[in-house]
């Protein structure tokens, strides 16, 4: 799943450049928003639309994949001038309702949530720590072809780049999504 995660991360982060369809930038504004514990805790808020560019708000951005039959959430927050916060979601439903997050899942279809902490802006694969949640539920309220809305918690672990083979506990709480559907790249 991790995998899958980053794959239609980088689909999301290209789609918009590659759009034929002229759309309003407010059109495509969105909002990401949960709280989160564990062996660091905050909240984590991102709003705006995803662009070329860098936002002071962060972006959060929605797409339908039909390939794997799912929806899928991006969302970026600056956190500092060179790293950001990235948060990923991937709900195995093209419909309102619920899927939950299953650790022992091995298909290209489960539901999951990874949070990367303190991602290096320029790439390289550098971060602080990277998340994901091992149960949990992901919640789909409304969908349509331009928008979904939506709601996630559970819980899972981290794990921090510096400190290899150390793992803390992670819990996400109030999680909410209301985000634009924009095309993804597909084959």
């Amino acid at each position: 799943m991790r995998s899958k995660n980053a794959l239609l991360a980088a689909s999301l982060a290209l789609l918009i450049g590659c759009s034929s369809d002229a759309v309003s930038p407010s059109a495509l504004s969105g909002t990401l928003a949960f709280s989160y514990s564990g062996g660091s805790s905050g909240t984590f808020s991102a709003t705006g639309a995803l662009s070329a560019g860098t936002s002071a708000t962060g972006y959060a951005v929605g797409g339908r994949d039909q390939t794997n039959t799912g929806t899928v959430v991006l969302a970026s927050f600056p956190r500092t001038a060179t790293t950001s916060d990235i948060v990923s979601l991937f709900i195995p439903r093209l419909t309102s309702g619920s899927s939950t997050v299953d650790v022992a899942c091995v298909t290209t279809t489960c539901a999951g949530l990874s949070v990367t902490f303190g991602s290096a802006n320029a790439g390289g694969g550098s971060f602080v720590q990277l998340c994901f949640l091992t149960t949990g539920t992901l919640t789909i309220t409304t969908i349509s072809s331009s928008r979904a809305t939506g709601t996630f918690s559970g819980t899972g672990d981290c794990f921090s780049q510096t400190a290899l083979g150390t793992t803390s506990a992670f819990t996400v709480t109030g999680g909410t999504f209301d985000v634009a559907i924009v095309p993804l790249l597909t084959g």
